[in-house]
C-alpha cells in the first residue's frame, strides 16, 4: 500500500512539472512571437502561425506543437548597429589658402558614405564611394590632383579591405586610371590576387572597362607648379611638399557590424620612378577586422611602412584599448622610433571613432547618427546636422582657414554672418573648441598628446 502511495505522489509530482514547464514554455513562446523577425520585417501576434524561413527562431516540435527554441540564427538576432563612416584628407601643412577646398572635400565626400550606409549599403560600398569623390577633387593628392614623380608623371597607389573575412585589393604605380580605389575593389572581388602594380594593373583594369583617362587630365595647375618648384636650384623640399600630404582615405561601420577601409594616393613629390609607399601595403596604409575595427592612415610613407602603422594600432585595440587611445600609442610609436608624422581615421566594431594626427594639420570629417563633424586644425570641431544648408559649412570652414583655429563656440561669431540672416540656419552648426586631457602639457612640441585633434571617445553612447 505504502508503495502504491508512493508510486503515485511521485506520478504526481512528475505531472505537477510538466503542466509547470508547459507554462514557462507556452510563456516564452508568446514572448517570442511579439518579437519583430529582421527577415520577415513582419509581427508576429499569438496565435498565428508561424512562418517557415531559413534558420528560423522557433523549430517545430512533435505532432505540430512548438518546442522552445533550439537554435537562434544570427540573421534573425543581429543588433543593428548605427552606420558611421570616417574620413581623412591627408596629415601634413595644409596651406590656408587651400583649407577651406580641403574641408569642404572631406565633408562632401563623408555626408556620401554616410549616404550609402544609411540606404542599406556596406561597409566597403561606403568607403569606396567616399574615397572615389576625394580621387575626383583636384584640392587632395588622389588621382586627380595627384603630386607628380621626378619625371612629371603621375603614379598612383590604392588600397581597400573588407573587414568580414579580410579580403583585399590595392593597386600601385598606376597612372592612366581615373578611379585607382575603384580598380583596387575589382582586384578584390573579381581576382584571387590583393595587389596588382603598373601595366600589369592597368590590362586588368582594360579587361574590366574601367574609365581610363589621359595623365594631363590628372595634372592640375598646382600639382606642376609644385613640381616645378622643386626642380629649381636650391629649392627648400620643405616648402615644396606643403600642402601635398594629401593622402585620402575612409573607415566605416555599417548597419551589420561590418568594417570596411580604403585609402588612396598620388605619393610623394618628386618621388624616383616605380616608387611604392604605404597607401596599397596592408597594415601600413590601412586595414580592417570585423573583430576589431578598421584604420586607414596618411603622413610620412615609408615610416609608416616602417611601423605597420594600421595594424599596430589594431593590436593596440585587441589588448583592450580605445581607438583614441590607440590612435595615439601608434603615431606616438611611430614618432619615437622613426621621426615619422602623420594622422589616422579609426572605427571599432561598436561604432567608437576618432580623427588623430602628429603633424600640423589633417582634413577630417566624420559622419553618425544624422551628424557631421568635421575639423582640420589641432582641437577643433565642427558639427552640423546632415541636411543642413550647405552655406553654413562653407562659412564656418572659411572662418577656421582665416583664423588658423577653433577660437569661438558661437557660429555667427565665427562666420561673421548675422544669426538672422536669410536663409541659413545657423542653430544647426556648432563650433566646439576641445581642451586637453589631464596631465597633457600645452606644448604641442614637446609632447604628442597635444597634437591630436578631437576624437569621440568611446564611452560615449552608440
Amino acid at each position: 500500500m505504502k508503495q502504491e502511495r508512493r508510486q503515485w505522489d511521485r506520478s504526481a509530482g512528475i505531472q505537477k512539472k510538466l503542466e509547470r514547464a508547459g507554462e514557462e514554455e507556452e510563456a516564452a513562446i508568446l514572448c517570442l512571437q511579439k518579437i519583430k523577425l529582421h527577415r520577415t520585417n513582419k509581427t508576429i501576434n499569438p496565435g498565428s502561425p508561424l512562418p517557415h524561413t531559413e534558420g528560423h527562431w522557433l523549430k517545430e516540435g512533435v505532432g505540430g506543437s512548438r518546442s522552445f527554441p533550439q537554435r537562434v540564427s544570427r540573421r534573425c538576432v543581429r543588433k543593428v548597429m548605427r552606420p558611421v563612416v570616417v574620413v581623412h584628407g591627408g596629415a601634413g601643412h595644409i596651406p590656408s589658402e587651400r583649407a577651406q577646398n580641403s574641408s569642404r572635400g572631406v565633408c562632401t565626400a563623408v555626408r556620401a558614405g554616410y549616404q550609402v550606409l544609411t540606404a542599406g549599403g556596406s561597409s566597403v560600398e561606403a568607403v569606396v564611394e567616399a574615397v572615389r569623390l576625394m580621387e575626383d577633387d583636384p584640392h587632395f593628392n588622389a588621382g586627380r590632383g595627384s603630386v607628380l614623380t621626378a619625371g612629371g608623371q603621375v603614379e598612383m597607389d590604392a588600397l581597400v579591405m573588407d573587414g568580414r573575412d579580410l579580403s583585399s585589393g590595392a593597386v600601385s604605380a598606376v597612372s592612366n586610371i581615373k578611379n585607382p580605389v575603384k580598380l583596387a575593389r575589382l582586384i578584390m572581388d573579381k581576382t584571387s590576387h590583393v595587389c596588382l602594380t603598373a601595366g600589369g594593373a592597368l590590362q586588368f583594369a582594360r579587361q574590366m572597362a574601367v574609365e581610363e583617362v589621359s595623365t594631363e587630365s590628372l595634372i592640375t595647375d598646382y600639382s606642376r607648379e609644385r613640381w616645378r618648384k622643386n626642380l629649381q636650384p636650391g629649392a627648400d623640399p620643405v616648402q615644396c611638399q606643403m600642402g601635398k600630404m594629401g593622402t585620402v582615405g575612409a573607415v566605416a561601420v555599417d548597419a551589420d557590424g561590418h568594417v570596411a577601409c580604403a585609402t588612396s594616393t598620388g605619393g610623394i613629390l618628386n618621388k624616383m620612378e616605380g616608387r611604392v609607399g604605404d597607401t596599397p601595403c596592408i597594415g601600413s596604409g590601412g586595414y580592417a577586422d570585423d573583430s576589431v575595427g578598421a584604420v586607414s592612415t596618411t603622413g610620412h610613407g615609408e615610416a609608416i611602412m616602417k611601423v605597420v602603422l594600421a595594424r599596430h594600432i589594431l593590436f593596440h585595440m585587441e589588448q583592450g584599448r580605445s581607438v583614441e587611445e590607440a590612435s595615439d600609442l601608434g603615431l606616438s610609436h611611430m614618432r619615437s622610433r622613426v621621426s615619422g608624422l602623420g594622422g589616422v581615421v579609426t572605427v571599432d566594431t561598436k561604432g567608437a571613432w576618432s580623427a588623430r594626427f602628429s603633424s600640423n594639420q589633417m582634413a577630417w570629417a566624420a559622419a553618425c547618427d544624422q551628424t557631421l563633424h568635421w575639423g582640420i586644425y589641432k582641437g577643433e570641431e565642427f558639427t552640423e546636422k546632415i541636411g543642413a544648408c550647405p552655406e553654413v559649412l562653407s562659412a564656418v570652414a572659411m572662418a577656421a582657414a582665416e583664423k588658423g583655429q577653433c577660437q569661438s563656440k558661437s557660429p555667427s561669431d565665427l562666420c561673421g554672418i548675422p544669426a538672422t540672416s536669410p536663409g541659413i540656419n545657423l542653430l544647426q552648426t556648432t563650433a566646439v573648441e576641445t581642451k586637453e586631457g589631464p596631465g597633457q602639457p600645452q606644448d604641442s612640441h614637446t609632447d604628442f598628446g597635444t597634437a591630436s585633434t578631437w576624437f569621440r571617445p568611446s564611452s560615449d553612447p552608440v
